[in-house]
């Protein structure tokens, strides 16, 4: 017993068994480190590291410079003060002239006013920013900083340059549009590059229109048994060789042909006070039957069981929706715009109502002449010219264009929300040129493009998948609980 303590006690004094056993924790350490590393791809030879056994080959090792991006956001208390907001109900802040009628936060909260017009809360997460984190062994030489079509963005959070020194860096930008923001960084001896997909933002979604046209070059390479840049090639007519080609050419051209909408900005700010903004529930409807001839005499009423307020100009509808607040000066009324529309889509995918392949197609869930549902209430068979009333449940065959009734069928609901599927395209405050405006909602994330000035006649002979001729526009009204006096 004495001789085994002396020896433990000569190998601890004199540092061996300490030595040994940080040796030992190191070793088993980077041991694990290693086999997370394999097991992600990423190999060690010779002390250096790689992400995969070819950069090896091509001599890539990995990057010494550390890129972190997230979306961050400063969220306002919202308190009821009775003169803008009356209640905070479910999550969601009641003005004053309406109640609550159903619904939670993320499912859909209901308001109803006087008049019984009913709009659906949409939340959105207040004064959103992208903070970009930079660390580097070597001086940065370079940041540059792309927005989702690829435009350079120079200016930080408070519009000064961003500027490029030392071995870090942290900026602060505002995001001007949901997509992808990439970061590319440089030092003398490195390189490295991070993209985060941004749609949270209360903002154009304008990379949409490449995301649904990428989903079906996959979808066609899968069912053709071919690989997606074949697919893209096929899908391009041959203008494109690769998948990368076909999104460099397509943000290019939005690019060149970007489509705008002013009307964003006048309700920024009331969304970043109150985080977010209530939706019309139905497309406008009217108490009385439309014709080319019925002009803006009717009013505009967000209600079920109404009929759609078709052959109507977008100017008129711009005017007509912005009636919808019924004279109240805590609210302001207009006609939908990109914004939320981009926003209301983005959030039925983040709560689930579906899914995003729904986003791009959305048969299963709209009014359109390949689907098939049951309803009660109105329908017509030829484009609004005449309506039949159905009191039980009927259903809605396939291969058969009917224009319903605001409201008529639970298949059209999403979050407490009717009819952004098909049934009509909906005008947009979104503008192609001086004399084109945008409507939206016959496919979800398509544009149709129409002079502002021409009525639309309702039209229901295509295919979801395919685009009429002459769209039957309506409106939708959007309500911003009005944070600018």
């Amino acid at each position: 017993m004495l001789i085994l303590v002396v020896v433990t006690i000569r190998i601890s004094t004199k540092g061996g068994l300490f030595d040994y056993a940080g040796k030992a924790a190191r070793e088993t350490k980077d041991a694990i480190t290693d086999e997370t590393d394999i097991a992600n791809g990423k190999i060690t030879i010779g002390g250096v590291k790689y992400n995969s056994i070819e950069d090896y080959i091509n001599n890539k090792p990995l990057s010494t410079i550390k890129i972190n991006m997230e979306v961050t956001h400063e969220d306002t208390a919202v308190t009821a003060d009775g003169t803008n907001i009356k209640s905070i109900e479910h999550g969601a802040p009641i003005p004053v002239g309406y109640s609550y009628v159903t619904g939670e936060k993320n499912t859909g909260v209901v308001i109803q006013d006087d008049t019984n017009n009913q709009f659906v809360w949409v939340p959105v997460l207040q004064n959103q920013k992208i903070k970009i984190e930079i660390e580097a062994k070597e001086e940065i030489t370079e940041i540059k900083i792309e927005d989702p079509l690829g435009t350079l963005i120079t200016k930080n959070s408070e519009n000064n340059d961003i500027t490029v020194s030392g071995k870090t860096n942290t900026s602060i930008i505002n995001p001007t549009t949901n997509g992808e923001y990439t970061v590319t960084v440089k030092t003398a001896s490195d390189e490295a590059s991070k993209t985060l997909y941004v749609k949270s933002l209360y903002a154009q979604d304008i990379t949409s229109m490449i995301d649904m046209n990428l989903a079906r070059i996959k979808k066609q390479a899968k069912e053709q048994n071919i690989t997606e840049d074949e697919a893209a090639k096929a899908f391009t007519g041959g203008q494109c060789n690769t998948v990368e080609e076909f999104v460099t050419t397509r943000k290019q051209m939005m690019q060149k042909y970007k489509y705008t909408d002013s009307d964003i900005a006048t309700h920024e700010d009331s969304v970043n006070k109150y985080g977010g903004f209530y939706i019309a529930r139905y497309e406008a409807g009217s108490e009385n039957k439309r014709t080319p001839r019925s002009g803006t005499r009717d009013v505009v009423l967000s209600q079920a069981n109404k009929y759609p307020y078709n052959y109507i100009k977008q100017t008129d509808s711009i005017t007509k929706a912005a009636t919808m607040n019924n004279g109240k000066t805590n609210v302001k009324a207009s006609l939908i715009n990109s914004a939320v529309w981009d926003r209301t889509l983005n959030w039925l995918e983040e709560t689930k109502a579906v899914t995003r392949a729904e986003l791009f197609d959305s048969t299963s869930w709209g009014n359109y002449q390949n689907s098939q549902f049951n309803f009660t209430g109105k329908y017509s068979t030829d484009h609004g010219g005449n309506f039949i009333d159905v009191t039980t449940s009927t259903q809605k065959p396939e291969d058969k264009n009917y224009l319903l009734e605001t409201g008529v069928t639970e298949y059209t609901k999403k979050n407490n929300i009717y009819d952004l599927a098909g049934n009509c395209w909906e005008w947009t405050t979104e503008s192609y040129s001086s004399s084109y405006r945008v409507s939206r909602g016959r496919r979800l994330r398509q544009l149709w493009f129409l002079p502002s000035s021409v009525l639309s006649f309702p039209q229901f002979s295509r295919r979801q998948r395919q685009l009429p001729f002459f769209p039957c526009c309506t409106l939708r009204s959007a309500v911003s609980l009005y944070a600018i006096h």
